[in-house]
């Protein structure tokens, strides 16, 4: 998002400074001034920063840029002053209200997240102000409709979905391998992952690049690979997405994240209404669970908040150090005393764990999250489980999708010791 998002931990795209400074009375708190220009097709909409700053959150009104020149309306403004920005380095987005509508590049391709340094504040006298001048030139769903082809393969259904627990709606795509339709009495595992728009389809997908998990399933089921299965992509609530994607004891912009519903509604309403549905098998050997960044958090909060319910674990880019310490810790004391995949006769579940070195584009941070997955590794110690860190390899789609063939084949492998990888 929200790669998503989302959506926190993505490359990210260095911005343009402005070297000159403004000043304001010298007894004011410093500020930094984003000036961003927008095509001018869009100059009677709003615009908002989604960052770091406000757990990305797309239409934060209190982050909303204005127009100061009427005579200019394409042109915005949004003053930070440095209380608010803190001493880290901010990432950050523009959109006009919703991850539907985030800046593109001119190609309607995602662009990495903009990155401005801690040290263009850091150091401000009292009453200055630092200008940061940016220009947009496009948003994601400017381009044509037309053009923006579907890349599904094979059968994907959608539907709507209502939750009580959570109170909103959102859609769920269900792609169904060959078999599904010429073997009509046979029921199927599942894999249910998060983000579901950005699983399938570009034309669907938030950043215009996808997981291309329909691709690659249906090249592996013809290989033999893993077994025909059923995909469930559960589309992320947009604004809402960095709260349902978090356990309530992560920290991060002005409200208190509940990830502990969204794990209630996956469990106790999404799955059975799957299992009426589809031809689904049961079981947590029959059924996995994955997501990425955020994704990847709620994707282990459900494994802790329901143990023996899913077999396989799918981690990508866990954005963990982005919700504060406790959940962490969280983690690791779980670990420590519990499976996080069942161990039942005839089966031994396992956790696929992945990152690249290039997640952000600062070193310092990206050795953090190095160091992060050693911590993780001896939080799944125990299980069979394997933990990859590529070279090189981002936050992205594109990074997620390269990974996908080779951790389904391991979580799916056959081996008579499963304890080895």
């Amino acid at each position: 998002m929200i790669h998503l998002i989302a959506l926190a931990l993505v490359v990210i795209l260095s911005v343009g400074l402005s070297s000159a400074h403004a000043t304001t009375p010298p007894d004011s708190e410093p500020v930094v001034r984003v000036i961003v220009e927008i095509p001018e097709r869009f100059a009677s909409d709003d615009l908002y920063l989604a960052g770091s700053i406000n757990a990305w959150r797309p239409d934060d009104p209190g982050f909303r840029f204005v127009v100061t020149d009427p005579d200019q309306p394409a042109r915005r403004t949004l003053d930070l002053p440095i209380s608010r920005l803190g001493d880290t380095d901010l990432q950050f987005k523009m959109t006009r209200g919703s991850w539907d509508t985030v800046e593109s590049d001119s190609q309607y391709r995602n662009i990495p997240n903009r990155l401005m340094p801690s040290r263009s504040w850091s150091a401000l006298p009292a009453g200055a102000i630092h200008e940061v001048r940016l220009t947009v030139p496009a948003f994601m769903d400017a381009q044509d409709a037309a053009a923006r082809r579907s890349t599904v393969v094979g059968t994907l259904e959608t539907f709507e979905f209502t939750s009580e627990v959570l109170g909103n709606s959102r859609t769920v795509r269900v792609w169904l391998p060959q078999q599904y339709g010429r073997e009509l009495e046979a029921k199927f595992p599942v894999l249910y992952m998060h983000d579901g728009q950005n699983c399938f389809d570009e034309a669907t997908s938030a950043f215009g690049e996808e997981w291309k998990i329909d691709e690659a399933m249906t090249e592996m089921i013809e290989a033999g690979s893993v077994p025909p299965m059923i995909v469930v992509g559960i589309d992320n609530a947009g604004a809402d997405r960095s709260y349902e994607y978090n356990a309530p004891s992560a920290v991060f912009g002005s409200r208190q994240p509940y990830g502990d519903r969204y794990v209630t509604m996956l469990v106790d309403e999404l799955m059975p209404h799957i299992a009426e549905r589809y031809r689904v098998l049961g079981g947590a050997e029959h059924t996995s669970l994955g997501g990425s960044s955020f994704g990847g958090n709620i994707t282990m909060l459900a494994a802790m908040q329901r143990p023996g319910v899913f077999g396989r674990l799918l981690i990508e880019s866990p954005a963990v150090p982005v919700v504060g310490p406790q959940f962490l810790e969280e983690i690791l004391e779980f670990g420590r005393g519990n499976r996080w995949t069942p161990e039942i006769e005839g089966f031994t579940g396992s956790v696929f764990l992945a990152m690249g070195t290039r997640e952000t584009s600062n070193d310092t941070y990206n050795r953090r999250l190095v160091k992060l997955m050693g911590e993780l590794a001896e939080a799944f110690d125990g299980e069979r489980v394997r933990v990859v860190v590529e070279e090189g390899a981002t936050h992205n789609e594109r990074a997620w999708s390269a990974r996908f063939p080779d951790a389904m084949r391991f979580l799916f492998e056959r081996k008579t010791d499963e304890n080895s990888d």
